[in-house]
């Protein structure tokens, strides 16, 4: 027998502004946009510093990125962990979407504050949604693109920023334009929003890696290849699965110069306006654009290999199994659906969850030997949260935890199976911020206090 425990950290300003909100596995940092131009960074504390929460102003022309428009609205935040690089420390860092398509990425320390390290502009069009697989690999889905920025690539140049960061003054400019790296991206174009297979409106999209052996047509022609699944408003097809070939996909040498320059002017506003977000000098550095306008290649096209069409459904969001071998989709029908990636073969379905929010959570076995991940379901219109036993296992756990609710967090794909720090963070529509864990044996807890007994709810083989 499993419990749910609920057990509140501290508060935020508010509830996440459009329920975009997002925390690190275990919990160290939990960020939500609380207006279209202000982010929240929650951080438990370290070294005798007080868990706390502070509210930063992330729009403004002040760290735009180089001839590009300065961007006015948040569209989503994600937090993610950049890996250790030689003699250098791993270190938590926030990266923000705007509606221009830049991205603006912050260090977060012990005590909630914010330091402006890295922006980046790699499609124009307005951003849909980030997701971040391996260390720090991040999938960014715009409105007429799908980016992957490389991890490796990016983890050098987080780097390299915060060392710049943590030496620079007021007094001193990091450094010689030359001698700033570049970050490598990789650019898609979405399939036409026509056809018999159309997905309608792209809601979310997750990279699956390499296309596994199997019965994909595309194999063959594709070798060097990324397999990705998208989500659609249903106008035929609410999931498809497509190939993106790695050859000629926007990430060339006229994207690294953009890149470039880029990072030089994100790195140097950041030196004039103080050390910390928000921070002010009395030097204030102008944009300087390139000589040239640089014109990026146009996105390659990706190649549909499978679709999931059962039309008026609309899959809502996607949240991918750390082990990434399946996704539970929240649709438009107020059911969730457990799909196998990426043959999009759907193995359960729940009923009776409007508006869903998925997670997954480390728990032990009923008999004491090891742990398994469980899908943690959030039903926000009736305020409970369950977690149910993979793939066609029976509810675990209920907790009721009242309604309005936002999930955020659990295990991910670049967190060990079975590592007992995973939980998830819950944040009530008041605002306060809770750490859900599973653990064995007894009622669940919410706050210390025993939760009463749900109504099961219609689960469909």
């Amino acid at each position: 027998m499993l419990r749910l425990s609920c057990t509140s950290v501290g508060a935020l300003p508010s509830a996440p502004h459009r329920g975009r909100c997002s925390a690190l596995p275990g919990g160290e940092l939990v960020a939500i946009a609380v207006s279209p131009t202000e982010v929240a960074c929650w951080s438990p504390g370290a070294g005798g510093v007080a868990a706390c929460a502070s509210v930063h102003t992330v729009c403004g022309d002040g760290q735009a990125a180089a001839g590009a428009p300065p961007p006015s609205r948040v569209c989503d935040v994600v937090c993610f962990r950049v890996p250790a690089l030689a003699s250098r420390g791993a270190f938590a860092c926030m990266c923000v979407g705007f509606e221009t398509g830049e991205l603006r990425i912050f260090r977060a320390d012990a005590a909630g504050r914010l330091t402006f390290l890295f922006a980046t502009r790699a499609h124009g069009s307005e951003l849909r949604r980030l997701r971040v697989r391996g260390a720090c690999e991040l999938c960014v889905l715009h409105e007429a693109a799908l980016v992957l920025v490389d991890g490796d690539s990016l983890r050098g140049v987080l780097h390299s920023c915060a060392r710049a960061a943590a030496d620079a003054t007021s007094y001193s400019p990091w450094g010689p334009a030359s001698t700033m790296p570049a970050v490598e991206s990789l650019r898609w174009a979405l399939p036409a929003l026509g056809g018999v297979h159309a997905l309608g409106l792209v809601m979310d999209a997750v990279c699956c890696g390499r296309p596994p052996a199997g019965p994909f047509e595309a194999e063959a022609t594709m070798a060097d290849a990324r397999c990705f699944v998208l989500a659609g408003s249903g106008a035929q097809a609410c999931l498809q699965t497509v190939l993106a070939a790695d050859e000629d996909a926007g990430g060339s040498a006229a994207d690294l110069a953009f890149e470039a320059a880029t990072a030089v002017f994100s790195v140097v506003s950041s030196v004039t306006r103080g050390l910390f977000w928000g921070g002010r000098t009395s030097a204030e550095l102008e944009p300087q654009p390139p000589d040239a306008q640089l014109a990026q290649p146009p996105p390659v096209s990706l190649n549909p290999v499978r679709s999931l069409a059962d039309p008026p459904r609309g899959a809502r969001t996607l949240s991918v199994h750390p082990a990434g071998g399946w996704a539970a989709i929240a649709d438009s029908l107020g059911r969730v659906l457990l799909v196998e990636l990426p043959s999009l073969i759907v193995r359960r379905m729940w009923r009776g969850y409007r508006d869903a929010q998925c997670a997954w959570l480390v728990a032990p076995h009923a008999d004491g030997d090891g742990a398994s991940v469980h899908l943690a379901l959030y039903a926000p219109l009736r305020g409970l949260l369950e977690l149910w036993t993979l793939p066609c296992g029976p509810r675990a756990a209920v907790l009721s935890v009242g309604s309005g609710g936002f999930l955020a967090g659990g295990c991910s794909t670049h967190t060990p199976l079975g590592d007992a720090s995973d939980v998830c963070a819950f944040i009530s529509a008041e605002g306060q911020l809770h750490r859900v864990a599973a653990g064995a044996g007894g009622a669940g807890e919410l706050g210390g206090l025993a939760s009463r007994d749900a109504p099961a709810s219609r689960a469909s083989e």
